[in-house]
């Protein structure tokens, strides 16, 4: 079976993002990786033992980023994902280099996973579509 075979099977998707969380030095020597491509978000962390999460990105719905002054200076920042998946509702990417532009891509991404699942999202107040009389 060819190499293109293999991932139209399996539903591989290449990832457009990935990056480590970094100490305080802005140095990525930790055993944390996020990666990201256009459906999911990944979390690795670990070296003995590892552990791999995953949140579907039309399920995300709040997106923040926070920095200390010391982030600032070493060009770090920590963005806080709000979902709704029940396994992982409230996830810190911490420490990631160039902060912003990682949180305007994620934001994108989510906006393009929603459209193609169709999803809509309300503010809690009420149904997003009136019941039918």
């Amino acid at each position: 079976m060819s190499e293109n075979n293999t991932e139209e099977l399996l539903d591989v998707k290449e990832f457009v993002w990935d990056g480590k969380k970094c100490n305080r030095l802005g140095l990525p020597w930790t055993f944390t990786t996020y990666s990201l491509n256009e459906d999911s978000l990944f979390v690795e962390k670990g070296l003995w033992v590892s552990k791999e999460d995953e949140i579907r990105l039309f399920r995300i719905n709040d997106i923040s980023l926070k920095r200390t002054f010391w982030q600032k200076i070493i060009g770090t920042g920590d963005i806080l994902v709000d979902s709704s998946d029940k396994s992982l509702p409230h996830l810190t990417l911490k420490n990631i280099k160039e902060p912003r532009e990682v949180r305007n891509l994620l934001s994108n991404l989510v906006e393009k996973a929603r459209r193609n699942s169709n999803v809509i999202v309300t503010d809690g107040a009420g149904p997003a579509i009136p019941p039918r009389r």
